[in-house]
């Protein structure tokens, strides 16, 4: 019987041209690095034994990535996503090894990310198939977010951990919705933490400094109320989670909206006077006969 061991990243490392740092237990054959502002992660059938790696460089922003297949052997062959700092790798943002497509996923740091996928010696997958996109940075997550997530739209769902199954352990899940001099409004139509010790807050953004929480640190099962900044840049919201114990998150509705008043209306023209009447303004009234015939002699 396989015994499962999760799978680490090494701290010796070789550097390529660009300057990143591959780990290196990261196949050399392998190593890809990928830079843009988008691109596609194609990975098929893979073999025994191997350590495939890519880095993902932005031009400019944070990397989100779009899972669109994934197939490894459950519980043996890994996928690793990373954050890139510094020309290295840094915090795990995920690790996950089955059939289910993991959520769409950013890498907050400033280089990009790192994936890599790490397999035993039998039984293999067909792989997996993810897009990146560079998306831009309105707002500087603090270093220890392990994801984040930027909205730039006016409105839409957000679905923490996105379809079944529960948060991790040791998570500090990061949001930004972005509403620059408007009203940012977050419905909640479900909520589901470990009370107590896994909580969810909210903060106003203003001119990317945190303010004071909006949403105190919240648990359970009890739906909060709807949180509002107005007039600012937007709602920073953060869950955080213990060693122990994880629940099904969060479903949230957001809007972005104006609440300007609206310009008030041009005052119409004056009509101009009408002109005098002649004859001392009395109306002359004409009438026309025909003459008679004597009228006539």
């Amino acid at each position: 019987m396989k015994s499962a061991t999760l799978i680490g990243l090494a701290a010796a490392a070789l550097p390529t041209a660009k300057g990143f740092v591959f780990p290196s237990n990261c196949d050399m054959a392998t190593r890809v690095t990928q830079t843009g502002s988008s691109g596609i992660i194609e990975q098929g059938t893979y073999g025994d034994n191997e350590v495939r790696c890519w880095h993902v460089e932005c031009i400019e922003g944070d990397v989100e990535m779009t899972w669109s297949r994934f197939d490894t052997e459950q519980t043996f062959d890994y996928v690793t996503m990373a954050k890139v700092a510094n020309n290295g790798v840094g915090g795990i943002v995920f690790q996950s090894s089955s059939l289910s497509v993991p959520t769409t996923r950013s890498a907050n740091g400033g280089d990009g990310a790192f994936i890599k996928l790490a397999t035993d010696h039998s039984i293999q997958g067909t792989g997996f198939t993810v897009s990146w996109t560079c998306t831009p940075r309105p707002f500087d997550f603090p270093p220890d977010c392990t994801s984040t997530k930027t909205l730039l739209s006016a409105s839409g769902t957000v679905d923490y951990p996105l379809g079944s199954g529960n948060y991790q352990n040791y998570e500090n899940a990061c949001f930004f919705f972005s509403c620059p001099s408007k009203k940012a409004t977050l419905k909640w139509t479900q909520f589901d933490t470990e009370q107590t010790h896994d909580t969810i807050t909210g903060y106003p953004v203003s001119e990317g400094v945190v303010g004071a929480a909006v949403l105190p640190s919240t648990s359970g099962t009890t739906t909060p109320s709807d949180t509002i900044v107005d007039g600012q840049d937007g709602i920073y919201l953060r869950l955080e989670s213990d060693y122990s114990i994880t629940e099904t998150g969060f479903v949230l509705n957001y809007l972005c909206e104006d609440t300007s008043s609206p310009p008030t209306p041009p005052t119409p023209p004056t009509p101009p006077t009408p002109p005098t009447p002649a004859c001392g303004g009395k109306r002359v009234r004409k009438e026309w006969r025909s003459l008679s015939d004597d009228e006539k002699a």
